[in-house]
């Protein structure tokens, strides 16, 4: 990758870019970064940073035309084509995340583990969980606190019907993340599937107790109701469900 520079008001772009994300306000990051790539169309530290926070924000034609320009600019930036897989995979592409994940590892090796989720991510679209077992496990190896990889490995285990290797790895999970509504909700979804309902409730009980506004959980703690029973608790919770569907 080639090194390039920009005069000082576009370094004050750039760093006011960063911390805007920082602070969460990622609309105002990406409005800094365009008024630099305004004058400098070719900055590709700018056009790989816009292209991330717009794939984070899941406007994901505009993040693959930055992700394409670097590609242009540096076919060799294995970033970009991280970047491009992450776009692909979440656009319906699973086969394209995992050959744009595998190029990138190929040329920037020292970022393994972030590749290698990719391509577990891709692996997993496309209902080869164990392979996408291995993908995570290799990322694990290089960056055990990736909670997100422990994750996405949980979520494969629970399509291989591997519930008790699920629910520990979303207890490591929680014990070093206890608010992630995420993990509670998922593990609640395995205690459910094991019949451990006293256990399920209390994980979606915490879930929408750290996010309120968790649609998913209200669902999945609906058909819980449901399935035993409790029907009037069951309509409320699918109330609930709509009701924030509908005002998002």
């Amino acid at each position: 990758m080639t090194q390039q520079s920009i005069d000082p008001e576009s370094a004050v772009l750039f760093q006011q870019a960063a911390d805007f994300y920082d602070r969460g306000e990622f609309d105002k990051a990406v409005i800094m970064l365009s008024a630099l790539l305004s004058d400098h169309p070719q900055y590709v530290p700018a056009l790989l940073r816009r292209g991330m926070i717009l794939a984070e924000m899941e406007t994901y034609e505009r993040a693959l035309e930055d992700f394409e320009a670097v590609i242009r600019l540096e076919p060799e930036n294995g970033l970009a084509y991280f970047g491009r897989g992450w776009v692909r995979g979440n656009t319906g592409d699973p086969q394209g995340e995992i050959d744009d994940a595998r190029h990138g590892l190929s040329i920037d090796p020292t970022n393994e583990p972030m590749y290698y989720r990719r391509i577990g991510h891709g692996l997993s679209a496309l209902g080869r969980f164990q392979e996408a077992i291995k993908a995570y496990d290799h990322a694990l190896e290089l960056a055990p606190n990736q909670l997100g990889t422990l994750y996405n490995r949980a979520l494969c285990f629970v399509e291989l019907g591997q519930f008790e290797k699920a629910i520990a790895e979303f207890d490591a999970i929680l014990v070093r993340n206890p608010q992630w509504s995420w993990a509670l909700a998922a593990r609640g979804r395995v205690h459910g599937k094991l019949e451990k309902v006293f256990a399920a409730l209390g994980d979606f009980a915490m879930a929408l107790r750290f996010d309120p506004t968790f649609v998913a959980t209200y669902l999945d703690r609906g058909d819980l109701y449901e399935k035993h029973g409790e029907i009037s608790r069951a309509i409320a919770d699918y109330e609930s469900a709509i009701r924030l569907a509908a005002n998002p």
